[in-house]
């Protein structure tokens, strides 16, 4: 059974309180002869006459054999050039540059993903054991425009922009490919149903980029550039312009970049300002001379950008690591409020349509596992956001803190606490650990208030 674990959520403020919530490099080299070896090429077939009619000429006697020919010796000389016994072969023709070379001068952030960066270049590193093994992943929009659902600080999900995803990498013929797992359907491990899942529902490429080294020697792990697996419109930033003003934005690679990075030991963290362009700005197309005819819909472009033809959208791509002890799920109950995860699991004949919902919860466990009352092993822990005016900070806290005694009614001693984001705070709240409640600046009133969450 997949465990549903949650990891960050967020809530959102809105209107005037607008806020928001190895590689083995397979050398292939030819194999020629060696020069005691060679044999000489057979001749030319003879031409055929291009007179019409002609009879073509016969081929040549073949030269008598040599008198007295010398004995080929025991053992063959070398072939010149050839490489010392256990050397390494040279790399062949295309294949990757030795890892050394490629990050020569660069500098390490080690981490979950290792990243390495020099001038405007920056390189991941996996590992052969981190191949084929999920992780999560969550894309975030950390700077947006302020309109029309493009609003900084809001949360990926299926349905925007972003999102979250049980993610993978793969080696695929010299690229390495980024997959999103496809979790929805299960089914019981090793059984029949299991295979027969896996090859109905297919995974999503959410990006790819090429090996970008060999393996390095000592840990086998290879290098990708972050730049060719980021640089995409992998949030489907360009979906929700368009369906937002009919206008068709599409991703400018050219003028994208990552604006920095980071990594600890539990994950690693990619700030990207994603750059958005359309050719011309509409025009309304004229109206019929018809009398009494419906004039033609028209979608006007941004009001809110100095030139319509170009945006800015910043993205946080978080790649976290997984929890070695996953939680145990827990059915969800349609009497209860709460999000739900569906899953629809083909080893269950209860149902004609065996869908579960799992409900969407906080890891919650009592540091005194036998006293009535206690405080949690590790808090629920909100952050308010340093752009959050003063002003209403305390009484948003207090306001959080009011579910404490709810808490207290299932045996939790102060379940929730509340820490405030420094104004110099060297991290964003957009990054996957981080739960939190955001202020949002945006053109015209919009909501009262969004709470998406990630798990």
């Amino acid at each position: 059974m997949t465990a549903i674990t949650p990891t960050r959520s967020a809530a959102t403020m809105g209107a005037i309180l607008a806020a928001s919530f190895t590689f083995i490099v397979s050398a292939c080299a030819t194999l020629q002869p060696a020069v005691g070896d060679a044999k000489p090429a057979p001749p030319p077939p003879p031409a055929a006459s291009a007179m019409p009619g002609s009879t073509p000429p016969a081929a040549a006697p073949s030269a008598p054999p040599a008198a007295n020919a010398p004995a080929a010796p025991a053992t063959r000389p070398a072939a010149p050039n050839a490489a010392a016994p256990g050397a390494p072969p040279p790399p062949a023709a295309g294949s990757p540059r030795p890892f050394a070379e490629v990050i020569k001068d660069a500098k390490q952030l080690p981490g979950f993903f290792p990243i390495w960066q020099k001038d405007d270049r920056t390189w991941i590193e996996v590992a052969p054991e981190q191949m084929d093994k999920p992780f999560f992943l969550s894309i975030n929009m950390s700077r947006g425009i302020g309109e029309r659902g493009l609003f900084a600080g809001t949360m990926g999900a299926w349905y925007t922009i972003g999102g979250e995803y049980v993610g993978q990498f793969r080696k695929a013929a010299g690229n390495l490919h980024l997959l999103a797992k496809n979790t929805t359907f299960i089914a019981r491990a090793g059984s029949p149903e299991e295979r027969a899942v896996k090859n109905s529902f297919s995974d999503s490429l959410l990006g790819s980029a090429p090996i970008a080294s060999a393996p390095h020697p000592e840990r086998k792990s290879i290098l990708i550039d972050a730049n060719a697996l980021l640089m995409t419109d992998m949030p489907r930033a360009s979906y929700v312009i368009e369906r937002a003003y009919r206008n068709s934005f599409h991703f400018d690679a050219r003028n994208s970049f990552i604006q920095s990075a980071k990594a600890d030991n539990e994950r690693t963290v990619f700030d990207v300002t994603a750059h958005y362009a359309q050719p011309r700005i509409p025009v309304p197309a004229p109206s019929s001379p018809m009398p009494g005819a419906t004039p033609p819909p028209f979608y006007p472009p941004p009001i809110v950008l100095e030139d319509p033809r170009s945006l800015f959208l910043g993205f946080l791509y978080t790649f976290s690591k997984l929890p070695d002890n996953p939680m145990r799920p827990r059915l969800a109950d349609s009497r209860i409020g709460h999000f739900g995860t569906a899953k629809v699991n083909f080893s269950d004949d209860s149902k004609f349509l065996p869908v579960r919902w799992y409900v969407q919860r906080w890891r919650m466990e009592k540091k005194e596992p036998n006293t009535d009352v206690s405080e949690p092993v590790k808090p629920i822990t909100f952050y308010l956001g340093n752009e959050i005016p003063e002003k209403y900070r305390e009484p948003i806290r207090q306001g959080i803190l009011e579910w404490n005694k709810g808490f207290e009614r299932i045996g939790f001693k102060n379940a929730i606490v509340v820490k405030q984001q420094p104004d110099d705070a060297d991290y964003d709240l957009g990054e996957t650990q981080y739960s939190s409640v955001r202020w949002m600046a945006t053109a015209t009133p919009s909501f009262g208030a969004i709470g998406p969450s990630q798990v």
